[in-house]
């Protein structure tokens, strides 16, 4: 799984930045994926466009941040819940959560 030295790393090497810096950016990074995930709360179907945006959001987020994982779970969810496909949508939103949860709380 993709730790947050790594990404700390990437953003340092990639953007030419001090650590100090790369540490910010991931600070941004999570709480945007943070809210994004919040949003699925909601019923998919009362708020499919919502969904769509959310993973399409979460999937930019942990792209700039060479979150591999994460990037092609919220890629699915965001297909996925174009085709109406709901039953997929909540167990890549419980995939998406977890693997997120698991990164918030490491270390490093």
């Amino acid at each position: 799984m993709t730790t947050r030295k790594q990404i700390t790393e990437y953003f340092i090497q990639s953007f030419e930045v001090e650590k100090e810096d790369a540490l910010i950016l991931l600070k941004e990074s999570i709480q945007s994926i943070e809210e994004n995930i919040n949003k699925f709360i909601l019923p998919v179907q009362e708020h499919q466009r919502n969904w769509i945006k959310a993973a399409h959001t979460i999937k930019g987020t942990a792209g700039n941040c060479h979150f591999i994982e994460l990037e092609t779970l919220a890629k699915e969810l965001e297909l996925k819940t174009k085709e109406g496909d709901f039953q997929t949508c909540e167990t890549l939103i419980s995939q998406i959560t977890i693997l997120f949860n698991q990164f918030k709380n490491s270390e490093n």
